[in-house]
């Protein structure tokens, strides 16, 4: 089902029914079925839509966040050993020195220097992970805001196309009041279709149907949406 149709919706809605619409009981159920379903179809799509950006995303950033960590955690655990056995490295190889053996002193030299540059490696690793982790985060704010604004414009439509039409029910219904008025003006004292009718088309405000008079105002406003 394409969501970013009200018509196919409703039309959906309709060829799910049992038997045609053949009464206005019906036909209204069928019609609040369809905007329900369509409110259930947005929600869906957004979530889907975010989550099939997000949660890789979140994951990867999790793992490398997690690696970097520990990465850290072996360094602080590492360097004291590592500058302990450095020392007696050192002394070892002024040993070998005095004594004229250069080749071990070289040897000593060059596994001392192995010791740091593994954990300066650690070290490395970890800020790669960091670094990574920043860069995918920034990233995934960037392809948030794409998803949503496509989703968004597609949700739009549809309440647009859904406020089109309930104006268009609201116009029809008034109308037919109004030419019923016409076609007897002969025979009814004052017509039927008087503005308190007019008015009584849309929710009250007050009893049962408050809620729904105030969401509609919260929604269009009088004299024009509020901000």
């Amino acid at each position: 089902m394409d969501v970013n149709n009200v018509v196919d919706v409703a039309q959906q809605a309709a060829q799910e029914q049992e038997k045609p619409v053949a009464s206005l009981d019906e036909a209204r159920l069928a019609a609040t079925a369809a905007l329900r379903k369509l409110g259930e179809e947005i929600a869906r799509n957004l979530r889907e839509r975010l989550a099939a950006v997000e949660n890789p995303a979140r994951a990867e950033i999790g793992a490398l966040q997690a690696k970097a960590a520990a990465l850290r955690e072996s360094y602080s655990s590492l360097r004291p050993r590592v500058d302990a056995k450095g020392r007696l490295l050192q002394t070892a190889m002024d040993q070998a020195m005095a004594g004229g053996n250069d080749d071990a002193a070289a040897q000593i030299r060059a596994e001392a220097a192995d010791l740091q540059a593994n954990l300066k490696n650690i070290e490395g690793e970890a800020d790669r992970c960091d670094a990574r982790a920043a860069a995918l985060t920034r990233q995934l704010s960037i392809d948030i805001e794409a998803v949503f604004k496509e989703s968004y414009s597609n949700t739009r439509r549809c309440t647009v196309e859904a406020s089109t039409a309930l104006a268009a029910l609201l116009d029809q219904s008034w109308d037919s009041l109004r030419e019923y008025d016409k076609a007897n003006a002969s025979t009814l004292t004052g017509g039927l279709g008087g503005i308190w009718r007019r008015i009584n088309l849309t929710p009250d405000d007050r009893g049962v149907e408050k809620a729904a008079f105030y969401s509609l105002i919260r929604w269009f406003g009088f004299g024009g949406r509020t901000r």
